[in-house]
C-alpha cells in the first residue's frame, strides 16, 4: 500500500512538472501584450507571473516527494554562479550606479537583464530540476505552439498586423526584424534553436504518429530560421544537422528517418528560394510573394529530394551496422575542422557576405564592423573585462562603460550596444570571470547529465548545444532565457534519477 501511494504521488509530481514545463515552452512563447511598443517589459512581466506559479508548483513537488533536490552537480554549480552575480551586483565596479527610475541598475538592468530576472532564472531552474515531466505531452504541446506561431508570422508575411503586434503606421515592410511574438527575429533564433531539437529528435529516435506532428511542425521552423536570416540561428541549424548526423552513424534503426529528415531539408531549402520577401529587397511588392526557384536551387535541392528518398528505402530494410560512438564524434569533429580550414584557406569573394567575414577572421585580418560591429564590441567588452575581471560591471553598466573605453582608446563604432552580443562575454563583463567560468562548470555538468539520460539525453544535449552556438552572437534575455533556463532544468531534473523502462502512456524525461 505504501508502494502505491508512493508511485501514485511520483505520478502527480510528474504532472505537475508537465504542466509548468508547459508554462515556458507553449504558453510563454505566445504571451504578449499585443504591442511590440514594450514587448521586453512585458515578458519580464510575464516572466514575474509563471515564477510565482513556478514558486507554487516548487512547494507542490517538494510535498508530494518529502523534500527538495538539490544535491546534485548543475544545482550545486549553478547555485554558485548565482551567489557570484550576486556578490557582483554588489561588488561590481559599476555597481552603485542608479537607473533612471532610481533603483540601483544591476537590479532591474539594461533590458530588464539584472538581479531582478537572474532571480526568476534561478527559481525556474531550480523548479524544473525537481522532478521528471511527461515528456511526450510537452513536445507535441510545444509543437503546437510554434505551429501557432508560424500562423501568425505567415499573416504578417502577407502584410497583415494580427493581435496588433506592429504599432500605427509600421509593419512588417518598414520593420522586419519584430516577428512573431518574440519582438525581433534574433529572439526568435533562440526560440529556435532551442526547440527544433526537441520537436525533431524524438521522432528521430522513436517514430510514431504523435511525434511525427511534432516533427511537421519543427521543420516549419527550420523553414522560419532560413526566412529570418539570422545567421546566429543558421549556426544552430548546423549543429543540429551535425547531431543528425552523429545520430544516423551511430544508431542504425534511424537511418531511414534520418533520410526523411534530409528530404525535410531540402524541401525547406527549395521553398525558401520560391517565397520572395520584399523587406529583403528580393522583390518589390506590399507582401511576401510565391515565385519559381532559380534552376541551380531547383535541381540541386530536387537532386537530394529524389537521393534521401531512395536512400530512405534502402535503410528501411538493410539499415547496415553501427559506429562506434568514439569513431562516429572523431568524424563529425573532423568535418567541423576540415569546414573551418576550408574556409580559412580557400579564397572566398567578398561578396560573400558572412563567409567572407569568417575567411577574414580566420586569417586574422578582422575589422570591427564585421558582424553588424560585433567583432568591434567584443574587443571593447574583452578591454573592460581586462580592467574588471573579478566581479565585472555588475548588470545595467556596459552601455555608458563601453562608450567611455571607446572614446579612451579611439574605438569608434556606428552602433549603441547596451551589451556585448555574446552571452559568455556578457557574463564575464558584467559578473567577472569567475561568473563565465562557473557557467562553462555547469555547461559541462549539464551534458554530463545528459550522457547519463539513454531517453531523451541527446535530444536534450543538442538542445543546449544549438541554444549555445547561437549565444555566442546573442545576449541573455527575459524574453527566451526563461525558456533556455527551463530546457536546462529539465536536464538536471534526470540527473540523479535511476534509469528506468517506461511504457508508451508513462513516458518521462
Amino acid at each position: 500500500m505504501q508502494a502505491q501511494v508512493s508511485e501514485r504521488r511520483q505520478r502527480a509530481a510528474a504532472w505537475v512538472m508537465t504542466a509548468l514545463g508547459l508554462l515556458w515552452l507553449a504558453v510563454f512563447p505566445l504571451a504578449c501584450d499585443f504591442t511590440y511598443t514594450h514587448i521586453t517589459l512585458a515578458k519580464w512581466i510575464g516572466m514575474g507571473i509563471g515564477s510565482g506559479l513556478m514558486l507554487c508548483g516548487l512547494l507542490a513537488v517538494a510535498l508530494l516527494r518529502g523534500g527538495f533536490r538539490w544535491q546534485t552537480q548543475s544545482l550545486s554549480k549553478f547555485g554558485w554562479l548565482l551567489a557570484w552575480i550576486i556578490l557582483s551586483s554588489l561588488f561590481g565596479a559599476k555597481a552603485g550606479n542608479l537607473g533612471v527610475d532610481g533603483y540601483p541598475l544591476t537590479l532591474t538592468g539594461a533590458r530588464h537583464e539584472g538581479m531582478t530576472a537572474w532571480l526568476g532564472y534561478s527559481l525556474i531552474f531550480f523548479t524544473m530540476a525537481q522532478a521528471r515531466p511527461k515528456m511526450k505531452v510537452l513536445v507535441i504541446a510545444a509543437a503546437g505552439a510554434l505551429a501557432l506561431q508560424l500562423v501568425l508570422i505567415g499573416l504578417q508575411y502577407a502584410n497583415l498586423n494580427p493581435l496588433g503586434l506592429f504599432p500605427k503606421r509600421r509593419s512588417i515592410l518598414t520593420n522586419y526584424e519584430f516577428q512573431g511574438t518574440f519582438g525581433n527575429i534574433d529572439m526568435l533564433a533562440g526560440y529556435l534553436s532551442l526547440l527544433l531539437p526537441i520537436l525533431l529528435l524524438p521522432w528521430l529516435l522513436r517514430g510514431g504518429w504523435g511525434y511525427g506532428l511534432a516533427a511537421m511542425a519543427g521543420m516549419g521552423g527550420v523553414l522560419l530560421a532560413l526566412l529570418t536570416g539570422v545567421q546566429a540561428g543558421w549556426l544552430a541549424l548546423a549543429v543540429l544537422g551535425l547531431g543528425i548526423l552523429y545520430t544516423f552513424l551511430t544508431r542504425p534503426e534511424t537511418r531511414w528517418r534520418c533520410m526523411i529528415m534530409l528530404y525535410g531539408a531540402a524541401l525547406c531549402l527549395l521553398l525558401r528560394g520560391c517565397i520572395r520577401l520584399p523587406w529583403l529587397g528580393e522583390i518589390e511588392a506590399e507582401s511576401a510573394l510565391l515565385a519559381l526557384p532559380s534552376l541551380r536551387r531547383g535541381l540541386a535541392c530536387g537532386a537530394v529530394m529524389i537521393l534521401a528518398c531512395g536512400l530512405a528505402v534502402l535503410f528501411r530494410f538493410h539499415p547496415g551496422k553501427a559506429m562506434h560512438r568514439r569513431w562516429a564524434m572523431t568524424l563529425v569533429v573532423g568535418l567541423v575542422i576540415a569546414a573551418i580550414a576550408a574556409v580559412a584557406l580557400f579564397p572566398v569573394p567578398e561578396s560573400a557576405g558572412g563567409l567572407w567575414e569568417l575567411h577574414e577572421t580566420l586569417n586574422l585580418r578582422a575589422q570591427d564592423n564585421f558582424g553588424s560591429e560585433r567583432i568591434g564590441i567584443w574587443r571593447v567588452a574583452i578591454g573592460l573585462i581586462r580592467e574588471h575581471p573579478l566581479f565585472g560591471l555588475g548588470y545595467g553598466n556596459f552601455q555608458k562603460a563601453s562608450a567611455q573605453w571607446q572614446a579612451a582608446n579611439g574605438v569608434q563604432l556606428v552602433q549603441t550596444f547596451d551589451n556585448p552580443h555574446n552571452f559568455l562575454l556578457e557574463l564575464a563583463v558584467n559578473a567577472g570571470v569567475p561568473a563565465m567560468l562557473l557557467f562553462i562548470g555547469l555547461v559541462i555538468a549539464l551534458l554530463r547529465a545528459c550522457r547519463r539520460n539513454r531517453v531523451h539525453g541527446l535530444m536534450l544535449a543538442l538542445s543546449l548545444l544549438c541554444w549555445l552556438a547561437q549565444s555566442l552572437f546573442t545576449f541573455s534575455i527575459c524574453i527566451t532565457s526563461p525558456m533556455a533556463w527551463a530546457v536546462f532544468g529539465l536536464i538536471a531534473a534526470g540527473e540523479s534519477e535511476v534509469r528506468r523502462s517506461f511504457g508508451p502512456e508513462q513516458e518521462a524525461l
